[in-house]
């Protein structure tokens, strides 16, 4: 399956040897393109849509949800370098609407993304963490183990961690800390009837790291880079080898 072109630059597209069409104009990927991806995607958006309205109706509200989706993900994982977009563009899971309690959920058994309604673009990103870590036969279990020596220092930084979480509730970051401190550090961020043990913080502290990486969101990097060094590097590790 070739990726989505307007999530890519014109140089991008041009070194897989794929020409931009001249009706698309220029615009196709300007230098914010994981945000703003210029005139010539707002064109190629409109073609889709138009082609979408004349399907029968009957699937018309199927298409353009199918469309939201695959608009979705192509900016989840915009900011990530070519490689690993290559990558996540071929191994991507099957995202579809259906019955979770939560926003979404990563079902392992089916390799899917289950979702109740369109998820914001942090928690497909979370989740394609989920995803990438199963079909890697659950790297973080044997990867992650020098996350203990983090968790060891957690505590002695616990006053410093609670001042900066006060200023910043993003759920992810606050869930490294909460499962990591086995709940003594942030706020109740999941239901707390299941044990907390290595294997559930291994995989969620996988899925929170690689959500936080994909963003590219250079505070929310530093945090994990001061608190969780060696998860850090062992997770960027793993992507880098993919």
């Amino acid at each position: 399956m070739l990726p989505d072109p307007f999530i890519f630059s014109k140089a991008q597209l041009e070194k897989r040897g794929i020409k931009i069409e001249k009706s698309l104009g220029e615009g196709i990927a300007s230098k914010d393109w994981a945000y703003d991806v210029g005139a010539g995607a707002k064109k190629l958006e409109k073609l889709r849509a138009d082609s979408t309205a004349k399907l029968p109706k009957n699937i018309r509200a199927i298409a353009k949800e199918g469309l939201k989706i695959e608009e979705l993900y192509s900016k989840a994982i915009a900011s990530t370098p070519l490689k690993l977009q290559n990558y996540l563009f071929k191994n991507r899971p099957i995202i579809k609407k259906g019955k979770t309690d939560a926003p979404a959920h990563y079902d392992p058994n089916i390799k899917t993304i289950v979702y109740k309604e369109q998820p914001q673009i942090i928690i497909l990103r979370h989740e394609l963490g989920h995803h990438v870590d199963k079909i890697n036969n659950y790297t973080s279990l044997k990867k992650l183990s020098t996350l203990k020596i983090d968790q060891l220092q957690l505590l002695k930084h616990q006053v410093e961690i609670e001042d900066l979480l006060k200023n910043n509730k993003e759920v992810y970051l606050n869930d490294l800390f909460y499962l990591n401190s086995n709940r003594a550090i942030g706020d109740k961020t999941r239901k707390d009837s299941k044990v907390i043990n290595f294997e559930l913080q291994a995989k969620e502290t996988f899925a929170n790291i690689f959500e936080i990486i994909l963003s590219g969101n250079k505070q929310r990097i530093k945090i994990v880079e001061q608190y969780f060094p060696n998860a850090y590097r062992a997770i960027k590790k793993i992507l880098e080898r993919l």
